[in-house]
C-alpha cells in the first residue's frame, strides 16, 4: 500500500495526545468542508465499519457547538459534543470534545484539525489532547486505530465521488 493511503498513528510522549495523519486525494478546500458541513459528515464520520451518524449539529463559528449521535451496530447510541475554538478555514480547526455516554462519559478532550495544502492533495492531521495520560492510556489505542482507518476509509471514498461529480 502506497503512503499516502495509510493512516499514521502516534501516541504522544510528552503529552497525551493520539494522532492520525493521512493524505487525501483531495484539494484543502474541499476536505475542509466534508470536516464542517452536515451533508458530508454524516456520509464519513462513525467509530464503527456501519455506525452512521444518527445526528449531526454543527454550528460552525468561534464558540459555536458541535454535536454527533452515532447508532451503533447493537443498537445502541454514542453521543459526543462540545463548542469550536479555533476556526482558520481551509487549514485549521480546534475543537473541545466531550463524552456524552458512558463508558466515556463527561470526559473531555481538545481536537486540532490541520490540513496541509499539497496541491491536488491534502494532508489531514488529527490530533486529540486528552486531559490525563490515564484518560488517553485507558481508551482502546486499537479501536481507535480501526476507527481511524474506518473513518479516513469513507472520508477518501466521499471525497472521490465528490470530485467525480
Amino acid at each position: 500500500m502506497s503512503e499516502d493511503h495509510e493512516t499514521k498513528f502516534t501516541l504522544g510522549r510528552e503529552t497525551p495526545t493520539l494522532s492520525m495523519t493521512r493524505i487525501l486525494h483531495a484539494p484543502r478546500q474541499l476536505v475542509f468542508e466534508t470536516l464542517t458541513e452536515p451533508a458530508h459528515l454524516t456520509l464519513w464520520w462513525g467509530s464503527f465499519q456501519d455506525a452512521p451518524l444518527d445526528n449531526c449539529e454543527v454550528d460552525l463559528r468561534l464558540g459555536g457547538a458541535w454535536r454527533f449521535v452515532e447508532k451503533l451496530p447493537d443498537g445502541s447510541s454514542l453521543a459526543s459534543g462540545g463548542t469550536y475554538e479555533e476556526i482558520v478555514p481551509p487549514s485549521r480547526i480546534v475543537q473541545t470534545l466531550k463524552f456524552d455516554t458512558d463508558p466515556w462519559k463527561g470526559r473531555t478532550a481538545r481536537i486540532t484539525f490541520e490540513l496541509e495544502d499539497l496541491g491536488d492533495r491534502t494532508k489531514l492531521t488529527i490530533i486529540t489532547q486528552f486531559a490525563t495520560f490515564s484518560d488517553r492510556d485507558g481508551m482502546d489505542v486499537e479501536g481507535a486505530r480501526k476507527t481511524g482507518e474506518f473513518a479516513f476509509g469513507r472520508l477518501s471514498r466521499l471525497l472521490s465521488r465528490l470530485q467525480a461529480g
